[in-house]
């Protein structure tokens, strides 16, 4: 009751920058904002990116610690331990990839009972690999 819906596109420019650009599908701002299962896709997309650039990030460092592994600094640092410490991060920062498998488009194990280990078997696998990897 009372609220505002916004154009189906939403556009504030500034001479040549767009400042803010929204489709709303005729929904109010504060509907799609109050509806936090709305947001969902959105963060597990950012979350995804973040992750995939941190890991492109931790490749190039161990790129470049074999590259330079002659060097005092990464001597000094030794370069095994920097070795092991860029794959312990690789692996923290991969499950955040498993954790954000759901049920969406997975088809269950008709042979188990609902709500029983198994069901989802990929799922599963996930789960534990998370664990596994996190400590």
């Amino acid at each position: 009751a009372g609220h505002a819906t916004l154009p189906v596109s939403m556009r504030q420019v500034i001479g040549d920058r767009i400042l803010f650009d929204a489709e709303c599908d005729g929904k109010s701002l504060t509907d799609s904002i109050a509806n936090p299962l709305s947001l969902i896709p959105v963060i597990r997309g950012i979350v995804n990116v973040s992750a995939t650039v941190l890991l492109l990030l931790i490749c190039a460092a161990t790129a470049l610690f074999i590259r330079y592994r002659k060097s005092s600094a990464v001597k000094s640092a030794q370069p095994f331990f920097l070795l092991i410490t860029a794959a312990g991060c690789a692996l923290s920062i991969f499950v955040v990839f498993l954790a954000d498998l759901d049920h969406t488009g997975r088809t269950p194990d008709s042979t188990i009972p609902v709500g029983s280990a198994g069901r989802y078997p990929d799922l599963d696998a996930a789960c534990g690999a998370q664990v596994w990897l996190t400590i």
